[in-house]
């Protein structure tokens, strides 16, 4: 029988596209590493030791685990000696923050201030231009400072202190979209940096082995005097993603099935960091999708330790030479999940009537889309849109659909330009958005409370719609929509 048919057949009848073995990888994986042995391990899951041994050779899990306890990690003081800190496995997120550990208040327990290497100011917050008007805001280190003029700033009244950076040499970035993109891929943020803004796409610097820390104006405007930002001790998560991803499975499937797993409130404030096997396909688009989009576990920061693929692009295009910091081998966490990757399929989050269901593609196969809206940090790549165009071939979107793409950055819309994807989108009916700070745009007369249900891209812009919007808001990956997009209905991308 053609495959087609298969397929056909398979929907028709409702059978998963994958079958999942009974005993996951990764569920094999968690039990190994926290008993060790093959009876205990075996018990958890109602088998016997054989039984629990079978499924771990099956998945050539073979070695002992290093720690059969998860220990918490609690970073050294300032002023009190660490007898075993030079035995001690650090992490490169765990070593970044000694490296820029300042002062500290109280106990233990007690906030630490951290050096960032970097501030950058995303110009159209209010709070920003007020503070300069007013006289209010002083910078004890202006050479850190990067303005990433979006086009807000009032130069007129802003001259003084704009003049001040430019004084310092450092840089005020007229640009628009992706902001904190355009200026990772300049060449001034490094492996090994820690860096503060306003902006959303903080910590997507983590894909390149650095850490972004995203806090509000009035704290960024505290800090800016004594140049140095307060931070409670955190807890350490490690996510090892394993095995390669299937085709169809992007870093946003990736988030939202771990945030389906129940453990969401254990990442709340924690360091997330990502490691395994899955990574070594990634590049470093997607590295930095994968932690912006780790916003939405309610983490502190991600990261993903550079390897030596990032750093051979980095150099190139860094304007100062830097160091990378790694992580050490076995460096301990206070507690990591594996997951195997091969168990996610395409996800589809659904918010309605301010509250949002996490459900796969599959589950909601034929519902009717009336807009779709794709880009900046997730979907909006030069490869994302790549894969947009090759996902519709020659088709056109269906006449009920209106299918926006907003471009990450100026650079990635001039590169659609002159590869002829940009004149490939157009003719397929859909509508390229200038490259902008944010994705959404409540202005476009489809995007309105009784447009009909829409499709997104990014989980982190759900807030923005009204509790009382009529339609539902669905949550799925790119190539997700553009399939969506031709077709009129939400329809799964894989054959």
């Amino acid at each position: 029988m053609r495959e087609h048919l298969i397929a056909y057949w398979r929907r028709k009848k409702g059978i998963p596209p994958y079958s999942n073995p009974k005993y996951s990888k990764s569920t094999v994986l968690e039990l190994w590493e926290r008993y060790g042995n093959d009876d205990q391990a075996g018990d958890e899951l109602g088998i016997t030791g054989n039984a629990f041994r079978y499924w771990r050779k099956k998945y050539k899990i073979i070695d002992k685990p290093l720690r059969l306890k998860y220990e918490q990690i609690q970073l050294p003081l300032p002023g009190m000696e660490d007898k075993s800190s030079s035995r001690r496995k650090l992490s490169f997120v765990q070593k970044i923050i000694l490296k820029k550990r300042g002062e500290i208040a109280g106990g233990r327990d007690s906030v630490q201030y951290l050096k960032p290497d970097r501030y950058f100011i995303a110009g159209e917050d209010s709070i920003f231009n007020d503070s300069i008007n007013l006289n209010k805001l002083k910078i004890k280190n202006p050479q850190k400072v990067t303005v990433l003029d979006s086009g807000y700033i009032d130069k007129s009244a802003t001259s003084g202190f704009l003049g001040a950076l430019n004084d310092y040499a450092h840089f005020v970035l007229p640009t628009k979209g992706g902001l904190i993109y355009q200026t990772l891929t300049e060449g001034r943020i490094l492996p090994g940096d820690l860096a503060v803004s306003t902006d959303n796409g903080i910590l997507g610097i983590g894909g390149i082995g650095a850490v972004g820390i995203k806090i509000d104006c009035n704290k960024l405007i505290e800090t800016f005097n004594s140049d140095q930002i307060p931070i409670s001790n955190l807890d350490a998560f490690r996510i090892n993603l394993l095995d390669t991803p299937r085709r169809f499975i992007e870093p946003l499937d990736i988030i939202l099935f771990l945030s389906g797993r129940n453990i969401e409130s254990g990442f709340r404030n924690c360091i997330v960091e990502f490691s395994g096997s899955a990574l070594e396909t990634m590049d470093i688009d997607k590295r930095f999708s994968l932690c912006y989009l780790s916003s939405f576990l309610n983490c502190f920061t991600a990261g993903i330790a550079c390897n030596k693929e990032i750093e051979k692009i980095i150099r190139k295009i860094a304007l100062i030479k830097f160091d990378k910091i790694g992580s050490d081998p076995g460096a301990l966490h206070g507690e990591t999940i594996h997951q195997s990757v091969l168990e996610i399929e395409p996800q589809a989050g659904v918010y309605e009537k301010g509250e949002f269901i996490l459900s796969t593609v599959n589950e909601n196969v034929d519902e009717k889309i009336s807009t779709i809206i794709v880009g900046l940090y997730s979907g909006g790549m030069l490869n994302d849109i790549n894969d947009i165009a090759e996902s519709m071939g020659n088709k056109r979107i269906a006449n009920s659909v209106k299918f926006y793409i907003r471009p990450a950055t100026a650079e990635i819309l001039l590169n659609m330009v002159h590869s002829g994807v940009f004149a490939r989108l157009i003719e397929a009916g859909c509508s390229i958005l200038p490259p902008a700070p944010h994705l959404l745009d409540f202005s476009l007369s489809s995007v309105s409370s009784s447009s009909g249900n829409i499709l997104i891209s990014d989980p982190l812009y759900i807030d923005d719609f009204p509790k009382d919007f009529e339609g539902k808001v669905f949550i799925a990956n790119h190539r997700v929509a553009a399939i969506s997009a031709v077709h009129g209905t939400i329809t799964d991308p894989r054959p």
